[in-house]
Order: structure tokens, then sequence, then C-alpha cells
């Protein structure tokens, strides 16, 4: 499972300042208008090793679920 996403420095997200989304709860539901970055996280989780992403990471436990 993952516990949390940190995202920084791609599409509408800052380099200076990571976002750190907690994922830790049974059901996470992204929503917000167009253009705040729900489609980058979506990319981000399915192309994990892409370099543009190279500033962001995932915090999983040691779970297999």
């Amino acid at each position: 499972m993952i516990k949390s996403i940190t995202i920084q420095g791609v599409t509408c997200y800052s380099e200076s300042k990571p976002v750190i989304i907690n994922t830790s709860k049974s059901i996470v539901f992204f929503y917000g208008f167009n253009g705040t970055g729900k489609s980058t996280i979506s990319r981000f989780l399915s192309d994990l090793h892409n370099p543009k992403y190279n500033n962001c990471s995932i915090d999983c436990d040691n779970e297999s679920d």
C-alpha cells in the first residue's frame, strides 16, 4: 500500500516546495478543478522511472496486498 506521494517540480507543482499527499487511508479520492494536478499524479504513478519525475517519490509499506 502507498502511504504517501511526494510531487515536486512537474507541471503545476512547484520546484521549490514539495506537495506531500497522505494516502494511508483505505479510500483516497482525488478531485479538483482542471489544471490542478490530478492527471499528473496518475501519470507519475504509471511511469515512476520517467526522468521528468526525478523529484517525485512514493513511500510504501512492506505489506503485499
